[in-house]
């Protein structure tokens, strides 16, 4: 990797090569970035705030006014964040309701995986007496299996029906369930426990750890990134962290 990037550098460029490997290691580290704390609807690449609108609950399925069936999705980790959605969709015609909600006996943490720009993503694991945040998403039903590409859904996630009580006040509603991206993976351990979603860079050390990496954490996440095989492994020593707790 260090060749690759050796070469671009002597081809006349290298403010261009040290942008981008400052971008990729922001992606990682910022994870899960920052996501709005008010309602808003978001449209064609644009996130407006959420004006009044008629909303009908039928089954797993929320009728919204102006943008029809939607799914409700639970999002847990970054795809809340308006430049997440932008990255997903971009200016496609696609309209998305969010806002935040609160989730009892349940909590977020860290995936024992590494994502393909480098961060330790979320996930969802039952917690008795726990209290979360999360955002809820109201997705038009023609977009969820674009959605759920994003997701690598059936690789590192599964998108599954979690029956929840929810109570939603800035829609005057409350739904019975939600969907939401479950790690195939599991929660990520560190000293026997379960690791809360946190800091990345502090997630990504224990990664680090677990690998046997002893050179700097910069380094280690740009090779991730890069080289599909290292990531694999280090996800596979998260992995192994498991079954040394079990």
């Amino acid at each position: 990797m260090e060749q690759t990037a050796n070469s671009q550098t002597r081809s006349g460029d290298p403010g261009r090569v040290c942008s981008f490997r400052a971008n990729l290691l922001t992606r990682a580290f910022d994870y899960p970035y920052n996501a709005p704390s008010t309602p808003l609807h978001f449209h064609q690449g644009r996130a407006g705030p959420l004006t009044a609108r008629g909303v009908r609950v039928s089954g797993r399925l929320v009728a919204v006014q102006g943008v029809g069936l939607c799914a409700p999705v639970l999002a847990v980790g970054s795809n809340a964040a308006v430049s997440v959605l932008r990255r997903k969709f971009g200016v496609r015609p696609v309209d998305i309701i969010q806002g935040r909600v609160r989730l009892s006996g349940h909590d977020k943490v860290h995936s024992a995986h590494i994502a393909r720009y480098g961060a330790m993503p979320a996930t969802l694991i039952k917690r008795p007496g726990a209290n979360t945040r999360a955002h809820l998403q109201l997705v038009p039903v023609q977009h969820i299996e674009a959605l759920d590409a994003t997701e690598a859904v059936g690789t590192n996630y599964d998108r599954v029906w979690l029956e929840q009580r929810i109570e939603v006040p800035w829609l005057g509603r409350r739904l019975e369930g939600v969907w939401t991206y479950r790690s195939r993976h599991g929660a990520a351990m560190r000293d026997r426990e379960v690791m809360a979603l946190g800091s990345q860079k502090h997630a990504l050390a224990h990664a680090a750890e677990c690998a046997g990496w002893q050179l700097e954490l910069d380094a280690f996440v740009y090779l991730m990134v890069r080289d599909v095989g290292f990531r694999g492994a280090v996800t596979q020593a998260l992995k192994n962290e498991q079954t040394s707790v079990s």
